[in-house]
């Protein structure tokens, strides 16, 4: 059993080291550059973004493996399960608000 938890708290720990969102999205997320760039401008600025959710979507299944690995050590009854969850819980509402963003950012150059 202890190496069960071993194995999780590894794993666990090696996810959430490496699905942090990526700094500074936020900002080019809520940027408004759009409003005044001409179409060809726009196009890229669409390319860009799509690649963006590309990658957003390829990273969302590491999240959703923290929340099955979270889920697992609770059922284990694993000793320090708050810890965990407090830890898992921020890395789903970081994700959810930059998913948010990302939504509110491509309906907004669509429409231009």
């Amino acid at each position: 059993m202890r190496s069960v938890f071993v194995y999780l708290l590894y794993t666990f720990s090696s996810d959430v080291c490496g699905v942090s969102p990526p700094a500074g999205k936020e900002v080019m997320l809520q940027a408004r550059d759009f409003e005044t760039a001409s179409l060809s401008e726009i196009k890229a600025l669409l390319k860009k973004h799509e690649a963006f959710e590309s990658d957003l979507a390829a990273h969302q299944d590491r999240v959703e493996q923290i929340a099955a690995i979270a889920q697992e050590l609770n059922e284990l009854d694993y000793y320090d399960s708050p810890s965990v969850n407090a830890r898992c819980q921020n890395i789903c509402d970081q994700w959810d608000a930059l998913g948010a963003l990302t939504q509110k950012r491509s309906e907004a150059l669509q429409v231009q």
